[in-house]
């Protein structure tokens, strides 16, 4: 059974006994015409998915979760800038022990390191999560097993397409301090249209390879805040080897936005160490960042607070693909008003601030 087909049979099982619990959404479109050097620009349709129900969310039973004090601190920054500060963080893990009927059988893929697990709260079918087996923190960078494993996933056959995305620190609207990468499917409403979004901005590239070679961290210049690119060249087949080759071009593209950001990179690519809680890194100066990552792209941003329009609005790495979430009728209102330029800008930093 091809693993989409397989992914949807897990979650309308997973579905039939309550296991997930699925919202439907409305949709609305904001197209943003970025003014560019070619006569045309670009042009992306933002995204905004209305789900109300989300907002009543329910709580985990903590009596189904493991012991507390069986897992890790994990030390995150404070809200702010994403530096000061310290929180340790001691919680009840949804990934260590998983729910067996959010697990994905994946005995082709190639994952030594990973669960593939359903997302439990879904607004689009076959939404999945890919979790470390160990427990690894979100803070830490992510490496060459997380992207072979990744391109594992979206290069199965018959797949839709898929954009993966992970989200780092405080202030990078993570909630959960197991380390776990999504992938999140084109839903029936993106069939004809560019998905995600922001795949619109590869045309500025590819008409004028000036603007960018392959491979290589560039910058949009319409794009609102400090970020940085890289249109991706063609990947070995292997996962291993590719895992390889994206590692790097992760390490390049992640140095660049914080460069673009003014920002140190302090621990944000630096392993986490095999030599147990004594020897753990110290993340409390890291700043926090978003990764968008499909067959074509690779975008990092770094952020510099979670939420915008007065809290209103929490935005995780989609928002920077071009796709936000909303809980509420007067939260749309306040985002179409505000406009998804505006929104983005508010959470990331300056272009070139130091």
């Amino acid at each position: 059974m091809p693993l989409y087909e397989k992914l949807l049979a897990t979650f309308n099982k997973a579905l039939s006994t309550n296991a997930v619990t699925w919202t439907e959404t409305s949709l609305h479109s904001i197209p943003v015409h970025f003014p560019t050097t070619s006569p045309t620009g670009v042009t992306v349709d933002f995204q905004i998915r209305l789900a109300p129900q989300l907002a009543k969310k329910p709580i985990a039973n903590p009596a189904a979760a493991p012991p507390i004090d069986s897992l890790p601190s994990v030390v995150v920054a404070k809200e702010g800038d994403g530096r000061a500060g310290e929180v340790k963080v001691l919680r009840s893990n949804p990934f260590l022990p998983y729910d067996p009927l959010l697990k994905v059988n994946t005995e082709e893929l190639y994952l030594p390191k990973h669960n593939l697990l359903l997302n439990k709260f879904s607004i689009v079918k076959g939404h999945v999560l890919l979790t470390t087996k160990d427990f690894e923190s979100q803070l830490s960078p992510l490496n060459r097993d997380d992207f072979a494993a990744v391109h594992s996933i979206l290069q199965s056959p018959a797949m839709p397409r898929y954009m993966c995305f992970f989200n780092c620190g405080a202030n990078s609207g993570a909630s959960q301090p197991h380390k776990h990468l999504q992938l999140l499917p084109e839903s029936p409403e993106d069939k004809d249209i560019v998905f995600p979004p922001i795949h619109s901005v590869l045309s500025y590239f590819q008409e004028d390879r000036s603007r960018g070679s392959i491979g290589t961290p560039t910058s949009f210049p319409a794009f609102p805040c400090a970020h940085s690119i890289t249109v991706l060249p063609p990947l070995p087949a292997s996962p291993v080897d590719c895992g390889i080759v994206l590692e790097q071009i992760y390490t390049n593209t992640l140095t660049s936005a914080f460069a673009n950001a003014g920002i140190e990179i302090d621990t944000a690519l630096t392993p986490d160490s095999n030599e147990g809680a004594d020897a753990a890194v110290d993340r409390r100066a890291q700043p926090s960042y978003n990764v968008v990552l499909t067959k074509e792209l690779l975008l990092i941003v770094p952020r510099r607070a979670e939420k915008a329009i007065g809290g209103l609005l929490s935005l995780n790495s989609v928002a920077f693909a071009g796709m936000m979430l909303v809980k509420s009728e007067e939260g749309l209102r306040r985002t179409v008003e505000v406009g998804p330029v505006d929104v983005l800008r508010a959470v990331g930093f300056p272009m070139g601030s130091k």
